[in-house]
């Protein structure tokens, strides 16, 4: 017998069948293996992950926290979707992913990759305790349904204002280096809420929180303690030409167990037909 939900609401199908579904989830960094201070309780959330996303059925998930073995299970309950993004700590396997899979049958690669959110941002520096390294992966996909090409930056922010702003500043010209006809969609735990500078950047460079597009207002808290939301510190971003059908919070569970520390969250984007 299936897991039984607690908001079976996730189920709902796309209202516009082209819309492209995203859902960005900070899943916790956990392992199958090891002392129980490295599992974070993996074994049992990664049930609960399962069941939100078969039921969620996302055509890009971003994730954030993901260690390898999270990536690899992530890759075979997703057969159809490709996976791109490194390892924070190496440029490779090692350290958390913030990868991105997209499903292949509705989407071109054309390009993507991985970059860090401060100098140098082409490769890892020496890790340390009191400062992890902290990256961006992108994607840059061309809608086989309306030929728009839709460039989407997932990311995980450092926890204090200055590195959040200096990690923004890094994302955003890395956006504006892009092409400007490209769709834009930037995805992550920015670790503070719409409200902190470090993600008004965001909004001063035309980047719109999806909930907004939506009808409802910015700032789902996300971040929670046994179910109980605490902090907003997750977006779905969208730049101009971007329409959204439906913006909601994934705060499903299976059983008692939650995916994780954080709720994710979905929203059906219309990209719009490609324009020369």
């Amino acid at each position: 017998m299936p897991p039984c939900f607690a908001h079976p609401r996730v189920t709902a199908a796309k209202a516009n069948p082209t819309a492209v579904r995203v859902v960005t989830w900070n899943i916790h960094c956990g392992q199958d293996d090891g002392p129980p201070w490295q599992r974070f309780g993996w074994p049992a959330r990664k049930q609960a992950l399962h069941a939100a996303l078969e039921q969620a059925r996302p055509d890009i998930l971003c994730v954030q926290e993901a260690r390898p073995g999270q990536v690899t299970f992530l890759e075979e309950m997703l057969p159809g979707h490709e996976r791109i993004g490194v390892g924070r700590d190496d440029g490779h396997e090692r350290g958390e992913h913030c990868a991105i899979f997209f499903d292949r049958a509705r989407f071109e690669l054309l390009d993507g990759g991985t970059f860090w959110l401060d100098e140098p941002n082409d490769r890892p520096r020496p890790r340390s305790l009191f400062a992890p390294q902290r990256i961006c992966t992108w994607v840059r996909l061309r809608d086989r349904v309306g030929g728009r090409v839709v460039r989407v930056y997932n990311s995980h922010f450092p926890l204090t204002e200055g590195p959040r702003r200096r990690a923004a500043r890094v994302l955003l010209k890395q956006i504006a280096a892009g092409e400007a006809a490209d769709a834009v969609v930037v995805t992550g735990d920015f670790n503070a809420p719409p409200s902190a500078l470090s993600r008004r950047l965001f909004g001063a460079a035309g980047l719109i929180d999806s909930a907004v597009l939506a009808g409802k207002r910015p700032g789902l808290r996300t971040f929670h303690l046994y179910g109980i939301p605490l902090l907003s510190l997750d977006g779905i971003l969208v730049g101009a030409g971007t329409g959204v059908d439906r913006h909601l919070r994934l705060d499903a569970r299976a059983g008692r167990h939650f995916p994780s520390d954080h709720f994710g969250l979905l929203a059906d984007l219309s990209l719009g037909q490609y324009r020369q």
